[in-house]
């Protein structure tokens, strides 16, 4: 059958599916629910089986000039791909200057540090049509092990690279895409969880950070944290036009959310007075917590002052400690917990099903751990 664009995107049962005409040219859906395009030519006499690219890089339309252009290269004897020789570094500053996505420009620097550091010097300079899986590994295996994390981004990353490239026509293939990752040895994953307290301390804690020499606006955003149960980002990045004093709520912006959905967190009494503070302090700077310069608190602000205070835990470990707080001292649902963290709880119809943020529960559940902390 030929394919249409409402059949690619629809199609959900693992397979593969050809397209009509005589390029070879197929859609792959995978277990996971991943779709690509492949194209099956005979070569010198064998069979290959080319990866074109994901279906989320390249429309039916584009995969279907990919493999017409690569049917003619075959048949008129010629090499498959272009012969420009842009590098692999030219396609990856492309790749960073053409997304729009960055959620700051610290992230956009990452990407760019990543590549500098541990890919550039291997393939930088190769075409990015040459580079080989081999050359991929060589980049890789050495971080495999140790620096796990690093290992995943980069494999990632790369990957994107060669599916723009894919997608622009400049090769043919994804030597960082799945079949790399299936060769790669296995490792044992090795979970780190953030440094936390017990819950029974945190009152203490809170106390400490009042009465500390800080700066005040570093004082009231790391106790701001603690209430919210939220990330450091988000309450540093906190805008008045954000907050709604007279409801006591406040409303996160999806572009500043982990999961990119806007989350809106209640805030109790203990919140209240210290908007009113901030408010006092701000001296009407569009930041709820401003540094002194007016701009956003930098994220080592507020772990800063945990060390220099001696008080043993990270700023993203006060979740753990109100979540376990949670579990043991209080009646609400885990989903009501979960939700008050911004977990997305439950998958599939369930999601698309359920309506509602549980906001008045979590409302009672966040002024309990504002009075707990109080007591």
């Amino acid at each position: 059958m030929r394919l249409t664009i409402h059949y690619v995107k629809t199609v959900s049962t693992p397979g593969r599916y050809t397209d009509d005409g005589n390029t070879g040219l197929s859609l792959l859906v995978k277990k996971s629910g991943s779709k690509s395009w492949t194209q099956r030519l005979r070569i010198n006499g064998q069979r290959k089986d080319i990866g074109l690219g994901s279906v989320k890089d390249i429309t039916l339309e584009k995969a279907r000039s990919i493999a017409a252009m690569n049917k003619q290269s075959v048949l008129d004897g010629r090499t498959l791909g272009h012969t420009n020789d842009i590098t692999f570094k030219d396609a990856a500053e492309k790749v960073i200057d053409n997304h729009t996505g960055w959620k700051n420009p610290k992230t956009r620097q990452n990407w760019q540090n990543v590549f500098e550091q541990y890919v550039y010097p291997a393939i930088g300079d190769v075409p990015v049509a040459k580079v080989n899986t081999g050359q991929v590994m060589d980049i890789l295996l050495p971080l495999w092990n140790d620096k796990q994390c690093t290992a995943k981004k980069v494999r990632q990353r790369t990957s994107k690279v060669f599916r723009w490239a894919i997608a622009h026509g400049h090769r043919l293939d994804d030597p960082a895409g799945e079949a790399l990752r299936a060769a790669m040895p296995a490792i044992t994953k090795k979970v780190k969880h953030f440094k936390a307290q017990p819950h029974g301390q945190i009152a203490k804690t809170v106390e400490a950070i009042r009465t500390c020499t800080a700066y005040p606006i570093t004082k009231l955003a790391l106790e701001f944290t603690v209430l919210t149960a939220c990330r450091s980002g988000e309450v540093r990045g906190a805008r008045w036009s954000e907050i709604d004093l007279d409801n006591r709520v406040w409303t996160i912006p999806a572009a500043r959310m982990k999961m990119g959905i806007d989350h809106q967190v209640p805030l109790p009494d203990r919140c209240m007075a210290i908007l009113k503070e901030a408010q006092h302090l701000g001296a009407g700077c569009d930041l709820v917590f401003p540094s002194i310069r007016a701009k956003v608190l930098s994220d080592n602000t507020l772990s800063k002052l945990l060390r220099d205070n001696k008080i043993a835990t990270t700023v993203h470990g006060f979740r753990s400690s109100f979540r376990d707080w949670a579990a043991e001292c209080s009646s609400a649902p885990r989903e009501i917990a979960e939700y008050c963290l911004a977990h997305i709880v439950g998958e599939g119809a369930e999601l698309a099903y359920r309506r509602t943020d549980y906001f008045e529960k979590r409302r009672a559940l966040m002024q309990q751990w504002g009075d707990y902390l109080a007591q």
